[in-house]
């Protein structure tokens, strides 16, 4: 080789160590810097001539505080290594690329010994950054388990809509068969038999009120109308859907609500809630018992309870409930049939109204549904 092509062949090296896309930084046996490419100076905002000539654990001391230094005693004697960023082993703190993060760049550390004539006379460390990479492994991560979670919500979806849309209604072919078949019905049977063909078309009616919402909740197309209204408004809409089924098991509701209390809110949704909470209630209450609706304001916001005198449920059960992976239901005192989408719904309307749902109960004493909204701007005093 002539001495023009050394001389080329030197230039063509230094220009890719100067212009690589990923930091290269050279050292003596002593660890003292003897070369650092401009990949630095870009990424660091480092001055590489202030750096030349240094000790390495001086210019990086971060690295004697990771207890990384073995890496390069490794490559003196001619040993390699890879440090990974899932490692969490940052071997230089250097400011991360990524616009309005404040941490440092994620890097893959590659250690090596410089040979020259079969003699290790020094390192050369080549830093890789891949920050932009385990940032969109972790959004593909992320996203991979939102998939996951949104087809498992998917099934239970479908096992719950399949199942409490088929049971009802052999429910109610047998009874209108009978009404069609049996023409020596008495009077008192056929009253009985138009009794429970109407309870179950409600409890239709209801079921498939709450699947409509809930769809619509979760193709983001459910949009909040805030309007005034009086929760004694709201209470009294609620009492005229649920008095039928209260009289039928004499169940008594009860009701404690300060008469000025006014709140800017979604009128249909919360009236859902609270439909869909004391129904609950008078399910789940003995013939008899007693249902209580209180709203308790105060200077930062409003709690309203829903207290019934029925079956209660075990700490299992309460873990249970607004989680639609569960599938959870029960019958009712009277073996009414639940899907448990309707406290599904509540959560998830409570949620876009601003406030929290939570339960207290035991068994055999009842249970104490509470909301608690906050005293803002959504909420007035009249």
């Amino acid at each position: 080789m002539t001495r023009q092509n050394e001389i080329s062949t030197a230039s063509i090296g230094q220009w890719i160590f100067e212009f690589s896309t990923f930091g290269l930084l050279t050292t003596d046996r002593a660890l003292k810097i003897t070369g650092m490419n401009r990949w630095f100076e870009r990424t660091g905002h480092l001055n590489n001539q202030d750096l030349l000539g240094r000790d390495l654990m001086e210019c990086f001391p971060e690295i004697g505080k990771r207890n990384l230094g073995h890496y390069f005693q490794e490559a003196l004697h001619g040993g390699s290594s890879i440090l990974s960023q899932k490692l969490h082993h940052y071997l230089f703190q250097l400011p991360s690329p990524i616009e309005q993060d404040h941490g440092f760049m994620q890097q893959v550390a590659r250690i090596s010994p410089q040979i020259n004539q079969e003699e290790v006379t020094g390192i050369i460390i080549q830093i890789e950054d891949v920050t932009e990479r385990v940032k969109r492994e972790l959004e593909l991560s992320l996203a991979n388990k939102e998939l996951i979670n949104l087809n498992s919500t998917k099934d239970k979806f479908f096992h719950i809509v399949s199942h409490d849309l088929r049971a009802p209604f052999n429910a109610l072919v047998g009874l209108s068969q009978i009404l069609r078949d049996d023409q020596e019905l008495s009077a008192d049977k056929t009253r009985k038999i138009v009794e429970a063909l109407n309870n179950s078309i409600k409890n239709q009616y209801t079921f498939l009120e709450n699947l409509l919402q809930w769809a619509q909740l979760q193709s983001d197309g459910y949009e909040i109308r805030p309007e005034a209204v009086t929760m004694n408004e709201i209470i009294e809409a609620v009492r005229q859907i649920v008095n039928a089924s209260a009289e039928n098991k004499q169940i008594k509701i009860l009701t404690n609500i300060p008469e000025h209390l006014s709140l800017i809110t979604d009128k249909q949704a919360l009236t859902t809630v609270l439909y869909n909470l004391v129904f609950n209630a008078i399910k789940f209450t003995h013939p008899g018992g007693s249902i209580e609706i209180r709203a308790v304001p105060d200077e930062e916001q409003v709690m309203i309870f829903i207290k019934d005198t029925g079956i209660g449920m075990s700490e299992d059960s309460v873990n249970k409930l607004f989680r639609i992976e569960e599938g959870f239901t029960t019958r009712g005192t009277n073996q009414e049939r639940g899907s448990g989408l309707g406290l599904i719904l509540c959560k998830e309307l409570v949620g876009k109204l601003g406030g929290e749902i939570w339960v207290e109960s035991t068994i055999g004493k009842g249970s104490v549904f509470m909301i608690q909204f906050p005293l803002s701007a959504e909420m007035i005093w009249a």
